[in-house]
């Protein structure tokens, strides 16, 4: 299956022309749900560079990605941070009603992974583990 991008004069140009490069910097603006569910499945050449670490630095998990995704969301967000294979620098919960309890617990137990937890709007946090996971990153960081 040829991907092409209509370019204004008519010419067409094949997205699998495109730099790996700039393949994954569009994959990175797109997140790694719609990476999952959508861009990887086109053909084997991105399915291959959706493996990329660096598409999953930056996790943003919200309410209406849930909505899109449904049962297979909470998943999707351990698959992301499991490809990012120790890259993750942020992850942001917004608008998220599903208790995150066992996710946190999750990303606790990676040591120096992540940089940034934002957590927005949230009405079911687990605040025993958002500490758990706040102390296991301290203690990592100071004793690397």
């Amino acid at each position: 299956m040829t991907k092409m991008l209509a370019a204004s004069e008519g010419v067409t140009t094949n997205w699998l022309d495109l730099p790996e490069d700039v393949i994954i910097t569009i994959f990175m603006k797109l997140g790694p749900f719609e990476v999952f569910c959508s861009a990887q499945g086109v053909c084997s050449s991105w399915r291959n560079l959706a493996k990329e670490p660096r598409i999953f630095r930056s996790i943003v998990i919200s309410r209406s990605q849930w909505l899109r995704f449904g049962n297979y969301y909470p998943n999707l967000a351990k698959h992301a941070v499991d490809r990012s294979c120790g890259q993750v620098a942020e992850i942001s919960f917004d608008g998220w009603d599903w208790d995150c309890g066992w996710f946190l617990q999750y990303i606790a137990d990676q040591p120096n992974m992540v940089k940034r937890l934002r957590m927005k709007h949230c009405s079911k946090r687990s605040d025993v583990l958002l500490i758990k996971y706040v102390t296991n990153s301290l203690y990592w960081k100071s004793s690397n």
